[in-house]
């Protein structure tokens, strides 16, 4: 039980470390193959090809010195996998530590969006000093696309998580409190919304733009002649159908 123990703990080391040893491997054995197998530079067609093609003699030579380095590195990273595959056991007592305290939307000093854990980024594991994994400000410029099937929780895993956080960052700054478009397009969520932002002390500061509230947009209200707002709609009434 002992040394099936002490073998699945060097097994999961190595394996863990395989780059590192491969690269370290491959060095050795590249210098080894390099004083045991030298290229031979007194070789009549070498001497040929360095007296007329002297680019594609420098090529050679380097192509030779890397094949001696990268072949043990390639046969090195097959044998890990093979181990990888075959002998690799995770480590499943090892739980995940404890978060750092969640940063307050209201407290923070620069603009970020939290949207989950970071654990290890190289292997399916949990860490011992799990971080929390953020967009900074930067990246909440350039567009965030949520896709999932329909009732997979995108509306209650991430977009409203995100108005909480972005809609009380700096909520009693008059500032440098944030403003933002919501379209409904289905369901409640703009009550959703009214109901976040009494929550951050910022109930006046909701604006609907409806049909039914005090301030209403109607799109067919603009400058076309009577004819063409008919048209408009005839035409989109038959994109719906076909």
């Amino acid at each position: 039980m002992r040394t099936s123990v002490l073998f699945q703990t060097l097994t999961r080391e190595l394996v863990g470390h395989r780059f590192v040893l491969s690269m370290g491997f491959s060095a050795a054995a590249g210098l080894v193959l390099h004083s045991l197998y030298p290229i031979n530079l007194a070789d009549p067609i070498l001497r040929l090809i360095a007296i007329n093609r002297p680019v594609i003699y420098q090529g050679l030579l380097w192509s030779y010195s890397l094949f001696l380095y990268s072949t043990p590195f390639i046969v090195t990273s097959i044998l890990f996998s093979l181990a990888y595959v075959h002998f690799y056991v995770p480590d499943l007592n090892q739980g995940a530590g404890r978060l750092p305290l969640f940063p307050a939307p209201e407290l923070r000093r620069d603009l970020y969006l939290v949207i989950g854990e970071l654990h290890h980024q190289l292997k399916p594991e949990p860490s011992p000093e799990p971080q929390w994994q953020s967009i900074p400000e930067r990246g909440l410029y350039t567009g965030i696309a949520v896709v999932g099937a329909i009732g997979s929780g995108k509306t209650q895993a991430l977009i409203l998580p995100a108005m909480r956080q972005l809609f009380a960052y700096r909520a009693s700054d008059s500032k440098r409190k944030l403003s933002g478009v919501v379209l409904e397009v289905k369901g409640d969520l703009c009550r959703q919304l009214q109901t976040i932002l009494d929550g951050c002390g910022r109930s006046q500061d909701y604006v609907e733009v409806s049909l039914h509230g005090n301030l209403r947009y109607n799109p067919l209200n603009n400058g076309l002649d009577p004819y063409a707002q008919a048209w408009c709609a005839d035409r989109a009434r038959f994109r719906r159908a076909t």
